[in-house]
């Protein structure tokens, strides 16, 4: 659902990650210096540290995820906070020093139809015309003083990008490694790639809009209200999207109605407008299109309503524990390929375990002693066998119907007591505190060998 970001990072004193990312500084042609400004890319961002000691950050935040140059596949919200924790673990990035300043939302769609029948016909966006930036490339989009809307074909886009990487593999001009890289991104694209993806989105050039709803830095876009505020806007913004449904029949249409008609399909009629007669024509324009169409306004709108609720279900709501600089999360739901990247070292010196269940926590920060949420909701979302055994043994039956976020701190609550309330209270030993806890006939498990 968030895809491009740009950062402006506010601690000067970041350190770049340089053993993980290879900086090259610019050659000025004309004075023949080499220039104070550094540049280095990790996946698909650009990281530039200026000679005054700023440091910029753009890039895609879908792509990154992907660990691929593709984001025509769903991004969750799940996927985009796991994203920026693996930013902040991977290169350092912490997510409160994350200043932005450019943000993209948007999502992918499969319709029932050919995207370019959609794309093909758009007339306006409120009172801006849609235009094709670049030639050959199925795209449109609205631009603003504030923000752009976009509306892409991303099946026809990706399928261009396929045809040109099979192309360069056929060839014999590339290194070993180009060929592996190209390799990887043709088989996510053929993969992951599904058919008629319709993909919607807002591109905000400045920070004023997202600013009043509170949203600074990257840490505030972990906020659960926020994606709700992101699909209200999503869906606000496509219902002043403006163009000729082809399920329209104009034929049945009274005479007069399809003259007018004739003119509302055709963009420089609107160009001509003054704001007072455009108003009356895009009420008129509407309510000829409800009446002799299938209405693929309505019907997109609720496929993206959907999409995005599906996106949405879930979220990492629990900010104290995973938001704390001070903590290590290493963990994604998926495998991604790390190719022409230099990869963090993993030592056995991180390999600790929970004093209670005897469970690896080398996820969650080095002082931990016991399994917190960080670690459970890596198991949650990497081995959810385990994340149900834990919670059948430390999830009590009342607590079961809570929502999501409450049962995972209740279970890592449960986990710490069972060690501390021992040690704590002499007149509670292990049996009493089971008996208080847990039912009879609920399953106990071992997670020691």
């Amino acid at each position: 659902m968030i895809d491009f970001i740009k950062i402006n990072y506010s601690n000067t004193g970041y350190i770049l990650p340089t053993s993980l990312i290879d900086f090259k500084s610019g050659f000025n042609l004309n004075t023949g210096e080499i220039e104070e400004n550094i540049t280095g890319n990790y996946y698909d961002f650009k990281i530039k540290r200026f000679g005054s000691g700023r440091t910029m950050i753009t890039g895609s935040i879908h792509k990154f995820f992907n660990r691929h140059d593709f984001n025509g596949n769903d991004l969750t919200a799940i996927n985009f906070q796991k994203s920026v924790l693996d930013l902040r673990n991977e290169i350092n990035l912490i997510p409160d020093e994350c200043i932005l300043e450019n943000v993209e939302i948007g999502v992918n769609v499969q319709t029932d139809f050919n995207p370019n029948l959609f794309l093909d016909n758009l007339l306006f966006h409120r009172t801006t015309e849609f235009n094709k930036p670049i030639s050959g490339v199925h795209y449109m989009q609205s631009k603003k003083d504030n923000y752009i809307i976009k509306i892409y074909n991303k099946t026809a886009q990706n399928n261009r990008v396929l045809r040109g990487l099979e192309r360069e593999l056929k060839g014999n001009n590339i290194t070993q490694k180009e060929r592996t890289q190209k390799e990887s991104l043709a088989q996510i694209i053929k993969d992951q790639l599904k058919d008629n993806t319709l993909r919607f989105e807002i591109k905000f050039l400045k920070m004023e809009v997202l600013n009043k709803m509170g949203i600074k830095t990257t840490a505030d876009l972990y906020k659960r209200e926020i994606f709700e505020q992101f699909k209200q806007l999503l869906l606000e913004e496509f219902n002043e999207v403006y163009f000729f449904d082809y399920t329209t029949q104009i034929h049945k249409m009274k005479p007069i109605n399809q003259i007018s008609f004739k003119d509302y399909r055709n963009p420089n009629f609107w160009k001509s407008l003054n704001r007072k007669d455009k108003y009356y024509h895009k009420k008129r324009f509407n309510q000829l299109t409800l009446e002799y169409s299938q209405d693929l306004k309505g019907k997109i709108s609720e496929i993206i309503s959907k999409k995005i609720d599906q996106l949405t279900a879930k979220s990492l709501d629990i900010l104290t524990d995973i938001l704390a600089p001070e903590k290590t999360v290493n963990f994604r739901q998926i495998n991604h390929s790390y190719i022409g990247v230099k990869r963090p070292n993993i030592t056995t010196e991180n390999n600790r375990v929970c004093l209670v269940t005897g469970l690896n926590i080398s996820m969650q920060k080095k002082t931990s002693k016991y399994l917190c949420s960080t670690g459970l909701i890596y198991y949650l979302e990497n081995e959810p066998d385990i994340y149900k055994r834990l919670k059948d043994k430390y999830l009590t039956a009342e607590k079961r119907g809570s929502e999501l976020r409450k049962q995972i701190y209740y279970i890592a609550h449960n986990i710490r007591n069972t060690k501390t309330n021992v040690e704590h209270n002499k007149r509670n030993n292990r049996q009493r505190f089971e008996q208080r806890n847990y039912p009879k006939h609920q399953l106990q498990f071992s997670f020691i060998p």
